[in-house]
């Protein structure tokens, strides 16, 4: 687990198991990204403000139009926006974002944008835990606005 109380910023391939928590935005500018929370941890990604996701290309995969891969297993809270921006001056990248689990910009927009794919699936699984506690020492009401099985 990393938590800090500021900007929290991670570039490079990003691969593991764990919690992302940041007191105000999380930045991220990585290759290929997997962040996998289990049932009992259930969050992946937390930040009391944004969540920025800019991929970077990756020379000769983005030449071949091989896809880069963002996973992330569990709830993705942004306090903010968040945002998935496989394009920058222009250019874009073959980017697919997957989301198991839940994805909130509690006082923010979603903006997703790029050639890719976006795949969110919602899976109470992993919000039971967080719904139960006062977690970062803050309440606050998430209910369910739309899902449907798989």
């Amino acid at each position: 687990m990393i938590n800090v109380d500021r900007n929290l910023i991670l570039q490079s391939s990003i691969t593991g198991s764990g919690r992302f928590l940041a007191g105000k935005d999380i930045h991220m500018i990585p290759n290929d990204t997997e962040v996998l929370a289990d049932v009992e941890g259930d969050v992946a990604l937390f930040a009391g403000g944004d969540v920025k996701i800019r991929p970077r290309p990756t020379g000769l995969a983005d030449l071949l139009n091989k896809p880069g891969f963002f996973t992330f297993r569990g709830l993705v809270y942004a306090g903010g926006d968040f945002l998935f921006a496989a394009n920058k001056g222009g250019a874009s990248y073959n980017r697919t974002l997957d989301i198991e689990g839940a994805l909130v910009a509690r006082q923010g927009s979603v903006q997703i944008s790029g050639p890719g794919r976006a795949v969110i699936r919602y899976n109470p699984d992993y919000l039971d835990t967080f719904l139960e506690q006062d977690f970062l020492g803050s309440q606050m009401q998430v209910e369910e606005l739309s899902w449907r099985p798989i």
